[in-house]
C-alpha cells in the first residue's frame, strides 16, 4: 500500500475545507456568542474595580471549558446510526478523517479563540474607557508567552477528550470527565498506599500517621523526586498527547472494520 493511499495532502485538505464548510453557520453563530460574553465579563468585572480580574485566567477557562466539549462531539458522526455510513464512505482513509477533526478541536479552535478573546477584550476594555472612564491595567496579549503555554496545555490535554469522543458512543464529555476524575482518585489513592509502605520510616508518629517528617523525607528523596519530576514532564510534554492520539485512531479502525457498530 502507498503512503499517497492513506495520507494524500490534496485530499485532506479537501476534507478540513469540507467540514468547516457544512459547520460555518455553526462556527460564526458561536464565535459570536463567546463575543458577547467576553464583552460582558470584561465589563462587569471592570465595573466594580475587580484587581483580581486577569484576562489570561479568563481566557484559559473558556479555552478549556469550551474546547473539550467541542473535542468532545468530534467523532458524533461516528456514532450516529444515520450519519455512520455516510462518514466512513467518504473518499478519505481514517488516517485523514482523524487528522482533520484533531486540526479543527486543537490548533483550529485554539487560533480561532485566540483571536475572538484578543478582539472581544479589546472591545471590552473600550467600553470601559467610553462607560467608566477607566479599564483594567493589563490588556490580553494573543502573543505572550503566557497565552502560548496555556494554549500548549490544552493541545496536550484535549487529546484524553478526543479518545472520549471516539470511545464513547454518547454522553461524551460527561463519561470522559467521570472518567478522569475516577482515575485521579484512583491513584491518588495508590500513591497513599504505595507512601505508607515505603516511607513509613519518615512518619514521626505512629498515633498519627498522617504527620510526616518533610524535613528528612524531602532530604533523603531529593535525587529520586527529582528524576521523577523530569520523567513526568517528558511523559506530559512528549508523549501524553500522542498517546491517547493512537488510542483514538485504534478506536476509530475498530468502528470502521465494525461497520460503525
Amino acid at each position: 500500500m502507498k503512503l499517497s493511499d492513506t495520507l494524500e495532502g490534496k485530499r485532506l485538505v479537501n476534507l478540513l475545507k469540507r467540514d468547516v464548510y457544512l459547520s460555518w453557520q455553526s462556527i460564526l453563530i458561536k464565535s459570536a456568542a463567546l463575543s458577547a460574553v467576553i464583552i460582558v465579563l470584561t465589563v462587569i468585572n471592570n465595573m466594580g474595580r475587580n484587581p483580581g480580574f486577569s484576562h489570561l485566567i479568563n481566557f484559559a477557562l473558556i479555552l478549556f471549558l469550551v474546547g473539550y466539549v467541542i473535542t468532545a462531539k468530534a467523532f458524533i458522526d461516528m456514532h450516529s446510526k444515520s450519519r455512520a455510513y455516510e462518514w466512513f464512505m467518504l473518499p478519505a482513509s481514517i488516517l485523514e478523517k482523524f487528522i482533520v477533526r484533531l486540526t479543527i478541536t486543537s490548533i483550529g479552535w485554539s487560533v480561532l479563540f485566540l483571536a475572538i478573546y484578543a478582539l472581544s477584550s479589546l472591545a471590552g476594555e473600550g467600553l470601559n474607557v467610553l462607560i467608566f472612564g477607566y479599564r483594567h491595567t493589563l490588556l490580553f496579549n494573543p502573543f505572550a508567552f503566557s497565552a502560548l503555554k496555556v494554549v500548549l496545555h490544552y493541545l496536550i490535554t484535549q487529546s484524553v477528550f478526543l479518545f472520549g469522543a471516539a470511545y464513547f458512543k454518547s454522553g461524551h464529555f460527561v463519561k470522559t470527565s467521570l472518567s478522569i476524575i475516577l482515575f485521579v482518585v484512583i491513584i491518588a489513592a495508590l500513591a497513599v498506599f504505595i507512601g505508607r509502605i515505603f516511607f513509613f520510616q519518615y512518619y514521626e508518629e505512629i498515633v498519627k500517621p498522617i504527620y510526616l517528617n518533610w524535613e528528612n523525607l524531602q532530604y533523603d528523596l531529593y535525587p529520586l523526586l527529582k528524576a521523577v519530576s523530569k520523567v513526568c514532564k517528558v511523559a506530559y510534554y512528549v508523549l501524553f498527547a500522542p498517546f491517547f492520539w493512537f488510542l483514538a485512531y485504534l478506536r476509530i479502525k475498530e468502528k470502521e472494520v465494525k461497520n460503525g457498530v
